[in-house]
């Protein structure tokens, strides 16, 4: 049974995570480091899924009941703002490999940050009624800061050009799971 005063905020960098966490935190959730033990009434726990050692914790968080959720770009997008930023790619597959192994089949709200409105008003409703919190984000948030350096806040999947082959080889193995998550006229669930 979750524990609606305890949240786990899991992510890939550049996934959109300080969007989803500024809109919990909005809520009265305190932020703390996953490695902590809670100090609020209403914890909001963070980390990435970036090293063996914090996905173990995030994952075992999940399992002993701490809501999870999680922001979510799609890779083609994810990549190219890894790469405006010169860091290798391999990584980021293996955090996205953990992510549909791991982490989608067992966390409660997955928000796609860069998915159509529909997609992502039906993610808040979602996140919403797991939090019993009423949660409106400003989208025009998204935007954040590296916007101006990287240009790539606005991205969509379908505007990636030229997709790196590993990102590509991603994305064809969990199309599936993209679909669940209203990618390619899918249906969000």
């Amino acid at each position: 049974m979750p524990k609606e005063d305890e949240v786990l905020l899991a992510s890939i960098p550049h996934t959109g995570t300080k969007f989803l966490e500024a809109a919990i935190r909005r809520e009265g959730y305190s932020l703390q480091a996953a490695s902590e033990f809670a100090k609020y009434e209403k914890t909001l726990y963070f980390t990435h899924i970036d090293r063996p050692d914090s996905s173990r914790l995030a994952y075992y968080m999940m399992l002993s009941g701490i809501t999870t959720v999680m922001p979510f770009r799609h890779p083609y997008v994810t990549a190219v703002s890894w790469e405006c930023r010169n860091m290798k790619l391999w990584p980021l597959v293996t955090m996205y490999e953990r992510f549909f192994r791991y982490f989608m089949p067992r966390c409660q709200c997955v928000v796609p940050i860069d998915g159509s409105d529909d997609v992502r008003r039906r993610a808040i409703q979602k996140l919403n009624i797991i939090l019993g919190i009423n949660s409106s984000p400003d989208w025009s948030e998204v935007i954040n800061p590296y916007k101006v350096r990287n240009h790539n806040a606005d991205l969509r999947y379908y505007d990636v050009q030229r997709p790196s082959g590993y990102i590509v080889e991603l994305v064809n193995e969990h199309m599936p799971e993209l679909f669940r998550l209203g990618y390619y006229e899918g249906t969000y669930i």
